[in-house]
């Protein structure tokens, strides 16, 4: 890998640090705030008896379209991957067609790590509390859960797995001419991406599936496993033409 591909990456323990910081920093908010009630309760109607999206097309359309939409972009990288391992011949250079096969393989394996997370979380989704006419009842992370709870497997968002693989997309910049102004527009591109993922998945915060911090422990976890695939592989992701 080219010293000009390597300045583009931020430095491990750089990272290391401050994922560590916002871990730490949304636990904090989870474990000892009622940051998630008070916020869904703004979206919860007592009157009607359910969140202002619940039963609202919208919010049934808004949230299938989204999800298909980003699974359809993702297998469209997974094919051009599987096309560009196949192909004798390709217009796309060595670089090229490594971050074509990291953005995919980002795709491919980012929601089955959140998946896992959530297969073993005892957090209820919203709705299903007591609080919002469930049956079940809201425990912070951390919590002592009695033995014979059922688990609620809402924390972390799985709707939001869907988009949060994209943020990978920000190493399509390094293919780019390697410049200072390369480096910000990849690190914006990736933070802008982010944004707009937390954004299409907050729908299920309207819809009362989600509080607001399974969205951001999505959020945390993806943005981990990319970073750590990414540490892990850049030798073979990233490097030069032969």
């Amino acid at each position: 890998m080219s010293t000009e591909t390597q300045a583009l990456i931020p430095h491990p323990a750089n990272t290391f640090s401050v994922m560590l910081l916002l871990g730490v920093l949304l636990l904090c908010l989870e474990r000892w705030t009622n940051l998630d009630m008070r916020l869904s309760e703004i979206f919860y109607s007592v009157n009607r008896g359910s969140f202002v999206w619940q039963h609202q097309p919208i919010g049934k359309n808004v949230y299938q379209l989204t999800k298909q939409l980003a699974i359809v972009l993702a297998l469209g990288f997974c094919f051009r991957a599987l096309y560009l391992s196949l192909a004798r011949q390709t217009n796309r250079t060595l670089a090229q067609r490594q971050t074509i096969y990291f953005i995919s393989l980002v795709a491919l394996t980012e929601p089955m790590i959140v998946w896992l997370f959530r297969e073993y979380s005892a957090s209820h989704c919203p709705r299903a509390l007591v609080q919002f006419g469930g049956e079940n009842l809201y425990y912070h992370l951390l919590d002592s859960i009695p033995s014979n709870t059922q688990l609620g497997r809402c924390n972390p968002s799985g709707h939001a797995s869907s988009f949060l693989w994209m943020p990978s997309m920000a190493v399509l910049y390094f293919n780019e001419v390697h410049t200072k102004s390369t480096s910000i527009k990849a690190k914006a591109c990736f933070l802008a991406l982010i944004v707009f993922a937390l954004t299409l998945a907050f729908v299920q915060v309207l819809r009362g599936e989600h509080f607001f911090s399974h969205i951001l422990w999505s959020a945390w976890i993806a943005t981990a496993w990319c970073f750590s695939l990414l540490y892990c592989f850049q030798w073979q992701f990233l490097k030069d033409e032969p």
